[in-house]
C-alpha cells in the first residue's frame, strides 16, 4: 500500500511540474502526458486509474484534453472490472463531447461503450457500439480504425469464431509492430494466442506467447505479463506438459500477488485448479477453487466466476459429496440470475443513452 501511496504522490508532483497556473497544457506537453498515462496502466490499470483521476483534479486542460484524459479513466474502470463507474464516466464524457467542435471524439464513447457490454456478454450490443465507433475513428485516425476492427474480432473471439479472429488480431499486431505501437503489439500477441487455443494451434500459439512475453519484460508490461503466462500455462496443459504448467502458473501468481493484478487473479486460480484437476490431485484443485469467495467477488468477472462454481461442483460431484456439490450448483445458479439482472438493466441503461447520443450525432455530424 505504501509503494502504490508514492507512486501516486510521485505521479501528482509530475502533472503539477508540468501543468500551467494560467493557460491549458501545451499539445507536445500533453502528448508526453498521454505516453505517461498508458505507461502507467501498462505497469497497473489501477496505477492508471489513480494517475488519471489526480490528473483531472489538479491539471488545467482544454476541453478536448480533459474529454481524453476521461475516455483513458472509462478504459481503465472497465480494465478494472468497475463496469458501474465505467458507465457513468462514459455518460459525463458524451456529455462533454456534446459542448466540443471536435465531434469525432464521440468515438471513444461508442468504443467504450462497446468494451461494457461486451463484458457484460452482450455480444450483440457490443458489436452495434463497435460498428457504429467505426466512422469516427476513420475520420480521426488510422489506428483507432485497427484499434476498432480488434474490438470486433474480440466479440468474434467470445463467439468462438477463431478464425476470423486470429486473421485480424495478427493484421493489428503486425501493424502495431511496423509502427512502433508496443502496448498495441502486446495487446494484440496476446488476443492472437488465444484464437490459436481456440483452434487448437498449440504449437503457433506457444511461439507468439513466448514473443509477447519478451516484449513484455523489455517494455515493463507486468499486466500482459501476468495474462501472458497464464495462456502459456494453458497451451502446455492442453500439451500434456503439466508439471511445466504448474511451473508457469507458480511463477504467474507470484507476479499477480506481488502487483497486485486484480484483474487475472481469477483466472489463475482457475487454471491452476485445472492444471490439478489433470494430475488427478482432486484435493488439492478443490482447495485453490475454496480460496475464491463467490459471493463477495464483482460479477463484472462473470466468466471465470461461473467456470469456478462449476468446476468446484463437478469436482464434488466426481468425489461423491453431494451435499456440497448441490452447494456449489445453486452458487452457479445465483451468480447466473445475478448476470441476467444485471444484463437487463444494462440494456434498459443502453437504450436511454443511444437515443440521446444519436440525437447529438444527427444534429452536429
Amino acid at each position: 500500500m505504501k509503494a502504490r501511496l508514492v507512486k501516486l504522490f510521485g505521479f501528482i508532483l509530475l502533472i503539477l511540474l508540468i501543468s500551467t497556473p494560467s493557460k491549458a497544457m501545451p499539445i507536445k506537453e500533453f502528448e508526453k502526458l498521454r505516453t505517461s498515462i498508458r505507461q502507467s496502466y501498462a505497469s497497473s490499470p489501477q496505477e492508471g486509474l489513480e494517475f488519471v483521476n489526480a490528473l483531472i483534479e489538479t491539471t488545467e486542460l482544454t476541453l478536448e484534453q480533459k474529454i481524453i484524459v476521461t475516455n483513458y479513466k472509462a478504459w481503465f474502470l472497465l480494465e478494472t472490472d468497475k463496469l458501474e463507474q465505467a458507465m457513468e464516466t462514459i455518460v459525463k464524457y458524451m456529455n462533454m463531447v456534446s459542448q466540443s467542435n471536435e465531434k469525432d471524439l464521440m468515438y471513444g464513447y461508442f468504443n467504450i461503450s462497446g468494451g461494457i457490454y461486451a463484458r457484460l456478454g452482450l455480444y450483440e450490443e457490443a458489436l452495434a457500439y463497435y460498428r457504429d465507433a467505426m466512422p469516427f475513428a476513420q475520420s480521426r485516425d488510422e489506428r483507432l480504425v485497427y484499434q476498432t476492427e480488434n474490438n470486433i474480432a474480440l466479440v468474434k473471439l467470445r463467439l468462438n469464431r477463431y478464425k476470423e479472429a486470429a486473421e485480424s488480431f495478427k493484421y493489428y499486431r503486425d501493424y502495431a509492430h511496423s509502427n512502433n505501437q508496443t502496448l498495441n503489439e502486446s495487446f494484440a500477441s496476446n488476443h492472437l494466442a488465444l484464437a490459436l487455443i481456440g483452434l487448437k494451434q498449440y504449437s503457433e500459439a506457444l511461439k507468439v506467447i513466448n514473443e509477447a512475453i519478451g516484449l513484455q519484460i523489455q517494455q515493463n508490461y507486468t499486466t500482459h505479463l501476468a495474462a501472458s503466462l497464464v495462456l502459456k500455462a494453458k497451451v502446455l496443459r492442453f500439451q500434456g506438459l503439466l508439471s511445466e504448467s504448474e511451473k508457469v502458473l507458480i511463477e504467474a501468481s507470484t507476479l499477480i500477488e506481488d502487483k497486485q493484478i486484480e484483474s487475472e487473479q481469477l483466472n489463475i486460480i482457475l487454471c491452476l485448479a485445472e492444471t490439478y484437476e489433470a494430475q488427478g490431485h482432486t484435493d488439492k484443485a478443490l482447495k485453490t477453487l475454496a480460496s475464491v469467495d463467490t459471493h463477495s467477488v464483482s460479477h463484472a468477472n462473470f466468466e471465470d466466476l461461473l467456470s469456478i462454481t462449476k468446476l468446484t461442483a463437478e469436482l464434488y460431484e466426481q468425489q461423491k459429496n453431494y451435499a456440497n456439490a448441490l452447494t456449489a450448483y445453486k452458487q452457479y445458479s445465483y451468480i447466473n440470475e445475478a448476470i441476467l439482472t444485471s444484463a437487463s438493466q444494462s440494456k434498459f441503461s443502453k437504450s436511454a443513452c443511444r437515443s440521446r447520443c444519436c440525437c447529438k450525432r444527427s444534429k452536429n455530424f
